[in-house]
């Protein structure tokens, strides 16, 4: 196509696919996983010098005001909100993504299990509650409950029924119903 650039991307990454792509008649080859930076650079290669800007960072957070957004997301473990910020400099949308998210939780789930681990607990099943909280773990939750699950984690650990009985009450009452 004339005056237009096609590159390829795709996750052949085997050796010489990349000659095998221009030779079909692509003008560059780009495989997976293709990150912001080499699909930047590669792309400014093929644009004009006149549609050109050049920028201080590309999309990094450029001021205080960005970093301290990450202090204003909940702590979740496994999720770096300055890495997402770096994505998607949007905060605003970031929270309201994360807020999504968790509204589509299968809470229901989540009660199920809580109620079977009480029973567990409460009847020494140690396997079955030990079961139960593998599978409660591997939820994300909102900053309200992480303490509580934790706390959870730990007395499901020292079966400590009675500690684990009360942290299961407080968790069903924060839970929507």
């Amino acid at each position: 196509m004339q005056g237009y650039a096609v590159i390829a991307l795709t996750a052949n990454a085997v050796s010489g696919s990349r000659e095998i792509y221009i030779s079909e008649g692509f003008d560059e080859y780009l495989s997976k996983p293709v990150s912001q930076d080499r699909l930047e650079k590669l792309i400014i290669t093929f644009l004009p010098e006149e549609l050109l800007k050049q920028t201080d960072s590309k999309n990094k957070i450029k001021d205080t005001a960005d970093a301290e957004s990450t202090n204003e997301l909940p702590e979740i473990e496994g999720i770096d909100w300055q890495f997402a910020l770096s994505h998607v400099p949007d905060a605003e949308l970031i929270r309201e993504t994360a807020t999504t998210f968790y509204a589509s939780m299968d809470y229901e789930e989540i009660i199920a299990y809580l109620n079977i681990l009480g029973n567990a607990m409460s009847d020494m099943d140690i396997d079955e509650a030990d079961e139960t909280m593998r599978e409660l773990l591997r939820y994300s939750y909102p900053e309200n409950i992480i303490q509580d699950i934790e706390e959870l984690k730990t007395a499901v650990e020292t079966i400590d029924d009675v500690l684990a009985a009360d942290i299961i009450n407080r968790l069903l009452a924060k839970l929507p119903k």
